[in-house]
């Protein structure tokens, strides 16, 4: 009887968890409804009317190895003369959120606007092959660092991803590990000739790394989907999109002009779901928790002793702390409003993080251990 009654009791809270989900195209894509998009525009983005459009914080990264270049926006590939490397990072919060626990997607695309122009070091996009070594990678540890997604700067770059390790081609990636093969299309011949992919929007197609993610969320992850590319292995394709969550223009309002392209302040990274997903719009929620919830730690700098003082709101929380490179030296459960002292007598000076989690909200403050 006990054995059925909990069968009973799973099977509820399985269907409660699925009852969240609906099928049918989702489109995550940061502030898109906020600024007024018209997402079906065709040239445009042409998504279909009725998606479900979720509007969390979305980041995306990017970086050169050949150029020793890391910063906003999203590449992959390289110019003809294969030396660039580039490599691209793109984190969508709502897609991590715990309500997408047992979604799934028959297909989900990584999308944006192509930018069609020449820099100092070439074109930002190039007609050619690019070998994508692409996956889903672990950047929990920059989020929590900023205290949660909401609180993560429009202009994020990878450092704030994920400080320990380089986004390049070797990355250590977590799952979902796939080779794709993409064929970028030819942008403008010449520094000053005709833009050739005006409105026109790059797609690749990640639904694995999509589904991995659906199936490995928690409470506390993050997950990243990447598309690396290496230097002189005959990447010599080059795509990059217009990727600025600052909503400050395309690539930073430079040239060409604007009226070249759909867009007018640039933020079009998004990602094109469809399948079985949560609607709820956890940012919002997040966010209001996340306002309330709080962590201090006194005094800090500290040697060896620290006092940390949190308020869970009444909730269960978990208590953690890491060292520089991401390992957890500390941790524990709390609850309501305390303090609990930490010693860190046994540990060498350096740049401590303490972390509070409480449900989907994480709060966190850097401190400083001299001896």
């Amino acid at each position: 009887m006990r054995k059925a009654l909990v069968g009973v009791l799973m099977l509820t809270l399985s269907l409660c968890a699925y009852a969240q989900l609906s099928s049918g195209t989702h489109v995550y894509w940061y502030k898109a409804t906020t600024n007024a998009y018209t997402l079906q525009d065709n040239p445009g983005p042409g998504i279909s009317a009725g998606a479900f459009v979720h509007e969390g914080k979305i980041v995306t990264a990017n970086n050169s190895s050949g150029l020793g270049y890391a910063g906003k926006g999203f590449s992959f590939g390289s110019n003809p003369l294969d030396n660039q490397g580039w490599c691209g990072v793109f984190y969508s919060a709502n897609l991590n959120d715990i309500a997408n626990a047992g979604g799934n997607v028959t297909s989900a695309y990584l999308r944006g606007e192509f930018i069609d122009y020449w820099s100092a070091n070439g074109p930002l996009c190039n007609a050619g092959p690019v070998a994508i070594r692409c996956g889903v990678v672990d950047v929990s540890f920059g989020v929590s660092m900023w205290g949660g997604p909401a609180a993560m700067p429009d202009d994020a770059v990878w450092s704030d991803l994920d400080p320990m390790n380089t986004l390049d081609y070797a990355l250590t990636i977590a799952g979902a590990e796939s080779t794709i093969n993409y064929t970028a299309p030819a942008g403008r011949p010449a520094i000053d000739g005709t833009p050739l992919l005006g409105k026109q929007f790059m797609q690749v197609d990640v639904t694995a790394q999509v589904n991995w993610i659906l199936n490995n969320i928690t409470d506390i992850s993050a997950w990243a989907i990447v598309c690396l590319a290496p230097i002189g292995a005959g990447s010599t394709g080059k795509a990059s999109i217009s990727a600025n969550e600052n909503c400050s223009g395309v690539d930073g309002g430079a040239t060409p002009p604007l009226a070249e392209y759909w867009s007018t302040d640039g933020n079009t990274a998004h990602l094109l779901c469809v399948g079985n997903l949560a609607q709820v719009k956890a940012e919002n929620a997040s966010a209001a928790v996340a306002g309330k919830v709080s962590l201090t730690n006194e005094p800090n700098p500290f040697n060896p002793t620290t006092n940390i003082s949190y308020n869970t709101l009444g909730n269960r929380g978990a208590l953690k702390v890491f060292n520089s490179v991401g390992k957890m030296v500390y941790s524990t459960i709390v609850s309501g409003k305390g303090s609990k002292m930490w010693d860190a007598g046994n540990l060498p000076s350096g740049v401590y993080f303490s972390r509070l989690t409480v449900g989907n909200s994480t709060v966190s403050k850097r401190i400083i251990l001299i001896k």
